[in-house]
């Protein structure tokens, strides 16, 4: 299933910031965690460049849980992971994306950032993945008039 979100994600994005000049690429491998000797290939899920900025996206087919007893479940190595693209990349945001559940009591307006202090921001995102009643009759639709 991580593989399968992964590309929603990729696909979604693709299309949605293509008209705002950002290309976006899966699995880069622009970047290693040691330059010397070249070793610990970095792999985000995604990253967006435009001609001024880079955006580094990690998803993770993962529950999180407002309820969660630590920082609602997301894992310190995840963390980590996270702060050395936002390092090694130069990149203005990194994003965890998780799939929204609910689990997740947290208003939908309700932003979960963290700051290291030395400039890198994390933000979490979670993707609402329900198919509404107006997509499926929406597709519904398209599909009966082909």
């Amino acid at each position: 299933m991580e593989k399968v979100f992964e590309r929603y994600v990729a696909v979604l994005l693709k299309k949605r910031l293509a008209p705002s000049g950002f290309e976006v690429s899966a699995q880069d491998q622009t970047h290693k965690l040691f330059s010397i000797p070249a070793k610990f290939q970095l792999r985000p899920d995604l990253v967006a460049r435009s001609k001024t900025e880079t955006v580094v996206m990690d998803t993770k087919w993962k529950r999180l849980s407002s309820d969660a007893d630590v920082n609602y479940g997301i894992s310190q190595s995840d963390m980590y992971q996270a702060y050395a693209y936002g390092k090694k990349y130069r990149a203005e945001h990194v994003y965890l994306v998780y799939p929204r559940n609910s689990a997740f009591a947290t208003s939908s307006d309700k932003r979960i950032v963290y700051g290291s202090g030395d400039g890198v921001k994390v933000e979490i995102v979670l993707l609402d993945l329900e198919l509404r009643q107006e997509c499926i009759e929406e597709l519904a639709k398209e599909l009966s008039s082909s």
